[in-house]
């Protein structure tokens, strides 16, 4: 609760200078590139890859560019990159604007550092920074001006020279003059599509992967190949925004669909997922990245079809993206060449094995004592790029390393003792329910041996506290308040939030300590004779409730969304796929059931704070 908090009070800059969007800025590099292997790459095909600076090294190779120009937008562009990697460290989120305040900003300056290419600038006051900064995008903008000024004029004077897939790209075509198009090159493929019948939604989709798919070779080649797996694409069409979004900007992605079990051969994701990144541990180079993006993306698309196509228990695919999830964190750390001297620990959902689409990473970095703090920092900083940086790939998942001792403000690195001596020392009641969660992923197996039984004694000092449980009733008030969403089934009274804190409470006060899922933790504390029976069937209920619906709106609408969503299509593919996971109609809405079931939660909450004498969380279940 505190920790969403804690993300909520990152306010959005005033209007500062945006990295990104501003003229001059990364988007203007990547779109001249862009643009110019749009024109030259019809007839030179070796212009047609991936990678800015690759892109302009090969520009500049073929005499599309000037050396002066080369020069200029590489170095900015590296220098933009950089300032971007260090201010998402310093913010933990993926932001591209600069601080207004002037000590943010300095401090800024400090973790650039000063550049190669500064010659001699000095950068470490924040006014010549910005200067500097300012004067790269000038730069960039003034080249870019020019050239599409040129480009637009020599279009007027002559025809571009494309290949057929390029100029396919640039019309617009029907659906009809698709299947026309396609009908040419694979007929079965066009006969497959036509009797696919898909709603008009789907249709729609349908369309916009076709027109994807024929814009070059290598997607058009991953479709000509496999036919047969686009009535399965059509079934992700209807259902999942997620995966449509996904199979439109990847459409060579419909390969995995092959390899996707159905029903009757679907076995639990512990027992056939091996580890997807296992031959990635070359050292950090863009290629490598670019793999363990592709590999992250690919591996998670196949098990979200999976979840549309053959209807799982939701906890089962949670725990195989948290899988992935760890296996990716696992290669991201060889990579940057940190496994002998961190040990990577999750929190959050990722520690209860609940990953999910669009959940952020929370990690926590102990580095061995005798590592230095330096290259400690330096590793996990590399790590953080890997799996956080925005990519032509995109990005592996968000991480958010704010749960560590001190927040944002601390080290990002600390060592057993630093965490030993906070926990007991300075940690707030919720930070001791958020490390009942802490779960070991990767790196150094000693300092897990050590850190894991360390961290549980100091939570439970702290939680012996006489104090403890009101402080927690208190924080679950605040949580509530924070609350802006009248549906929601995650902070409103009797949601989800209700379950975690209770159970989280009573494995402190308890000693009861168990890994895994919110499934499992319940199940502990019932054998433990800690929760009642009947507290444990209603609890177990709706966090099951809870989490399949909260899974199902992120394949529906692609985001995480703490209410059934109002849209008609949306609203009734989120009701019959939680329907079909939990084998069940609503017969009076999802919504209904959610309400009825937020109302049977809090009563158990609310049962066990009268026990114990404490004020009680107030709030109405809507």
């Amino acid at each position: 609760g505190a920790h969403r908090q804690r993300r909520a009070a990152v306010r959005r800059e005033p209007d500062t200078l945006d990295l990104k969007l501003d003229r001059g800025g990364i988007r203007d590099i990547e779109f001249l590139v862009q643009c110019l292997q749009r024109v030259y790459g019809g007839t030179e095909t070796w212009l047609r890859s991936g990678g800015t600076l690759f892109s302009l090294q090969k520009l500049h190779d073929k005499g599309h560019i000037s050396s002066q120009d080369f020069h200029e937008l590489t170095v900015a562009y590296e220098f933009l990159r950089r300032v971007e990697h260090r201010l998402q460290l310093q913010r933990g989120q993926q932001l591209h604007r600069l601080p207004s305040r002037s000590d943010e900003l300095r401090v800024l300056c400090r973790a650039v550092g000063q550049a190669a290419e500064t010659g001699a600038h000095d950068l470490s006051d924040g006014e010549a920074f910005l200067s500097h900064l300012q004067s790269r995008m000038a730069s960039v903008a003034r080249i870019y001006d020019c050239v599409i000024h040129s480009q637009k004029e020599k279009s007027k004077s002559e025809p571009l020279s494309l290949t057929p897939s390029t100029a396919v790209a640039l019309r617009e075509l029907s659906f009809s003059q698709l299947l026309q198009r396609i009908g040419q090159d694979s007929p079965i493929l066009e006969k497959i599509v036509s009797r696919s019948d898909p709603s008009l939604h789907a249709r729609r989709s349908l369309h916009r992967f076709l027109s994807s798919a024929i814009t070059s070779p290598e997607r058009y080649s991953a479709l000509l190949e496999n036919p047969q797996t686009v009535e399965q694409a059509v079934a992700l069409f209807e259902t999942s925004e997620y995966l449509t979004d996904l199979l439109v900007r990847h459409p060579d992605a419909i390969r995995v669909l092959n390899r996707v079990p159905d029903s009757a051969t679907r076995v639990l994701p512990d027992t056939y997922t091996p580890d997807p990144f296992a031959g990635l541990s070359a050292p950090n180079g863009a290629e490598v990245l670019a793999e363990l993006r592709q590999i992250y993306r690919t591996t998670v698309f196949a098990s979200a079809a999976q979840d549309v196509l053959a209807v799982r228990p939701a906890y089962e695919s949670l725990l195989e993206t948290t899988l992935i999830s760890d296996a990716a964190i696992a290669c991201a750390l060889r990579i940057a060449g940190g496994h002998k001297a961190l040990a990577v620990f999750a929190l959050g959902r990722l520690g209860t094995c609940e990953f999910d689409i669009s959940s952020d990473a929370d990690l926590l970095f102990v580095r061995a004592p005798e590592i230095e703090e330096d290259d400690a920092r330096a590793q996990a900083e590399k790590l953080l790029h890997a799996l956080s940086a925005y990519t032509k790939e995109g990005t592996v998942f968000a991480v958010d390393p704010r749960l560590r001792p001190h927040g944002g403000q601390g080290e990002l690195v600390v060592t057993p003792a630093q965490l030993a001596k906070y926990l007991a020392e300075e940690a707030q009641p919720w930070e001791a329910l958020t490390y009942t969660k802490l779960r070991f992923i990767a790196g150094r197996e000693d300092i897990a041996a050590e850190v894991l039984p360390l961290s549980r004694e100091r939570i439970t000092e702290l939680a012996s506290s006489g104090t403890f449980i009101k402080a927690v009733a208190e924080m679950r008030t605040k949580v509530e308040k924070s609350n802006r969403q009248a549906r929601s089934f995650k902070l409103a009274a009797g949601g989800f939030y209700d379950i975690d804190f209770l159970a989280s409470l009573l494995m402190l006060k308890h000693s009861k300590f168990a890994p895994g899922n919110t499934d499992s933790r319940l199940a502990h504390l019932s054998d433990a004779e800690v929760l009642q029976p009947q507290a444990f069937a209603v609890l177990r209920h709706a966090a099951l409730l809870y989490r399949t619906t909260d899974h199902v709106i992120r394949l529906v609408t692609g985001r995480a969304r703490a209410e059934v969503p109002s849209a008609e299509h949306d609203r009734k593919a989120t009701e019959d796929l939680v329907g079909k996971i939990l084998g069940r109609s609503h017969a009076q809405g999802l919504h209904d059931e959610l309400r009825q079931t937020a109302r049977e939660v809090r009563k158990i909450f609310n049962r066990y704070f009268e026990e114990h004498d404490c004020a009680l969380p107030q709030g109405m279940v809507t």
